[in-house]
């Protein structure tokens, strides 16, 4: 799983010491701050030496799904902890600097899915479930095909999403995304599927 950011372990050693470095390394990391989804169940503490509890710091989004923040190191994705950010920077401008990042640089393209009778989001392999936090992405496709939205990202990696009216690919979704769950591990997400309402922008879970 993704490391702890560098500065939250030598904060945890020495406090005093990394209080001024705080602001200077997460200025440093700002531009490669991206907001993930993961199962909310990864909000869970990280225990540390001395008895000491870490939060990673998240937002719940949907359902069983929960909007975290990791720096992107290039080989691997650093986690961002509450308990370490600056003090003047609240999770809600955690939040909006992670959605502008990922707003720059985010790309995806719809493609007719092989896998079932729907469509995929092709884009970057660990940014691709963060698509749903693209409110115009989603209201540009409704509108292309006329409807609301079923949208299910059983891992990071896989976003498959058909018109909400067709309740026979409805349970071909419901098949395939819960397949491609039980066959993941690291990148595992949700077995959920949920609703893009067309004008309001909302994404929702649906009730199984």
């Amino acid at each position: 799983m993704a490391g702890l950011f560098s500065y939250f372990r030598k904060s945890v050693a020495a406090p005093t010491e990394a209080r001024h470095s705080r602001e200077e390394l997460f200025e440093a990391a700002r531009s490669r701050i991206f907001p993930l989804l993961h199962p909310i169940t990864y909000a869970e503490p990280i225990p540390v030496r001395g008895g000491q509890l870490l939060y990673r710091a998240h937002r719940r989004f949907t359902g069983d799904l929960g909007v975290f923040y990791q720096v992107d190191e290039g080989e691997r994705w650093d986690v961002v902890l509450t308990e370490y950010l600056p003090e003047a920077i609240t999770l809600e401008d955690l939040h909006a600097i992670a959605t502008e990042n990922l707003r720059r640089v985010f790309t995806a393209q719809r493609i007719s899915s092989e896998r079932f009778g729907g469509y995929e989001l092709r884009a970057d392999r660990e940014l691709a479930s963060s698509a749903l936090l693209m409110t115009s992405l989603w209201e540009s496709i409704a509108d292309e095909l006329d409807d609301d939205l079923l949208i299910a990202v059983p891992c990071r990696d896989t976003v498959l999403f058909i018109e909400a009216g067709a309740p026979d690919a409805e349970r071909a979704l419901r098949e395939v995304t819960h397949r491609l769950y039980d066959e993941q591990d690291r990148m595992r997400n949700s077995r959920q599927l949920m609703r893009f309402t067309r004008g309001d922008g909302r994404v929702e879970a649906v009730a199984h």
